[in-house]
Order: C-alpha cells, then structure tokens, then sequence
C-alpha cells in the first residue's frame, strides 16, 4: 500500500482512491457551505462534517465512497482481490 503525499497542502493517496478523493474535493469546494463560509482556510474541514448544511447530497456519496475506498485498502482480503477503482 502506497503512503499518503502532502504537496502544497493537497494530499495526494494511492491510486486507488485518487480519483475518488479529487472528485470529492471538488464537489466540496463548489458547494454554497464553502463559498459562503467565513473562515476559508477552514472551510473544506467543517463542511465536510455531516452536521454541515449546504453540501449536496452527491458530495455525500463521493464522502462515503471515499472512506470505503480507503477502508478496503487496509482489508487484507480485499488488497489481495484488488479495489474496484474509480
């Protein structure tokens, strides 16, 4: 299993998961909760929260696909089958 890469401030997992976690940065970042959020720098943490309103329920789904893609990467069963990619 590949280790987790900070590079100016985007982290950066295995390829596995890659696609999943930029997608959901991505719907994140184009949500009404962190547009209009008075702290930007961290806007990204408390939307993503499940309490937060204004995120779209598909950025949900992208949040809960994620952790599950992670999850499976530590499943020992599931490393030796291979991770449904995205």
């Amino acid at each position: 299993m590949e280790k987790s890469k900070e590079n100016e401030g985007v982290i950066e997992y295995d390829a596995k998961c890659n696609g999943l976690y930029k997608t959901w940065l991505q719907c994140l970042s184009d949500s009404e909760c962190v547009r209009n959020h008075p702290d930007q720098s961290r806007a990204l943490y408390e939307c993503s929260q499940p309490d937060s309103q204004g995120v779209l329920k598909i950025c949900r789904t992208f949040q809960t696909s994620f952790a599950t893609c992670r999850r499976d990467t530590i499943d020992r069963r599931k490393r030796i089958r291979g991770n449904p990619g995205f």
